[in-house]
């Protein structure tokens, strides 16, 4: 198939193009071939095919010109019953290496494989190839044999990491554990306690915080109402009308709507006549047609030609007039 493939690609043919295109040449040979194989009188030893014309030799003979040659398998053999090719295979336990079946010699702790090529033979569970010769595999105390491992053949017990060809036992502190994978150090330190060299220390856990799984850094954290302040946690002065934020970080307070933050207070915001809360709600805003003017709201009177702008807290003069201080006057 990848050879058509390839003789596609080189003619620039579809597959189907070229079937089309050797389909004769093929048909020629094999006709040729089978016009000439098994024609004329039937030998001895030959039957007359029963489609077509022509003979086959019988079983146990394989053609040879115009006559029917008898097999003659070596030692160790069988008949395949195949008119064509040797006509004979070698039985298990032997290859054919000429005209012969020689036999496979197996090492002791090996046993015969189906296929012949190669050495024909695998060692044993529990044993590694050497040469011609099957070596018992030397598993170390406090490990195990690995079923078609690659490398190393065996592996250590849990608890236990390889170094060179031995199991040696994972050292693990007070408060700690094995975490089952070979690699680092082998352990980790209980909750509530963490890694300083070779053994686990408490981590050191304020009043009015909490220990923090997985933690960088600082390992706990300040409960609600307490922030971190060095290595302690300190109450959050809460002023009337606030409350407290989510966040520890800054004041960890802020006002209710409707009031400002004022140094450590929370002060009521005064609107004006004609203004209103923003919707933050620590400033106020005039209302459309007027504006701003310290704390109150002064009415906005556009002059002539002039109307109040989109901002609802200014005017501005319509066309083709321009604005001249307070007055519109022609551009």
């Amino acid at each position: 198939m990848d050879i058509l493939k390839l003789t596609c690609k080189r003619l620039d043919l579809r597959p189907v193009a070229l079937v089309a295109a050797i389909l004769p040449v093929v048909s020629i040979l094999f006709l040729g071939a089978t016009a000439w194989a098994g024609t004329g009188p039937i030998p001895e030893n030959a039957t007359a095919r029963s489609w077509g014309s022509g003979w086959d030799c019988r079983s146990g003979f394989v053609e040879d010109q115009k006559s029917c040659r008898a097999i003659k398998p070596p030692a160790n053999a069988f008949l395949t019953g195949d008119s064509y090719g040797k006509g004979w295979s070698c039985h298990r336990g032997y290859r054919e290496e000429d005209d012969r079946c020689s036999k496979i010699e197996v090492p002791k702790n090996a046993y015969l494989r189906e296929q012949t090529y190669g050495d024909g033979w695998a060692c044993e569970r529990g044993f590694t190839k050497s040469g011609n010769t099957c070596l018992p595999i030397r598993v170390p105390e406090n490990a195990y044999y690995l079923e078609n491992g690659f490398g190393r053949p065996w592996g250590c017990q849990r608890g236990f990491r390889s170094s060179g060809d031995r199991c040696d036992r994972i050292a693990v502190p007070q408060n700690a554990y094995l975490t089952g994978s070979t690699f680092g150090k082998g352990w980790v330190c209980d909750r509530g306690y963490e890694e300083s060299g070779d053994t686990c220390v408490t981590i050191k856990v304020p009043e009015n915080a909490y220990l923090l799984e997985g933690a960088v850094g600082r390992r706990w954290e300040c409960q609600r109402g307490y922030r971190a302040h060095d290595e302690s946690c300190v109450a959050i002065v809460v002023p009337p009308n606030g409350y407290l934020e989510p966040s520890q970080y800054g004041k960890g307070w802020t006002c209710e709507h409707g009031y400002r933050e004022t140094e450590d207070q929370c002060v009521k915001v005064v609107v004006p006549e004609n203004a209103y809360l923003d919707d933050r709600g620590t400033d106020w805003t005039c209302r459309r047609g007027f504006s701003k003017a310290r704390a109150s709201c002064v009415e906005i009177l556009p002059p002539e030609h002039g109307f109040i702008d989109d901002t609802g807290n200014g005017w501005t003069c319509a066309a083709p007039f321009r604005r001249n201080n307070g007055a519109c006057v022609p551009s």
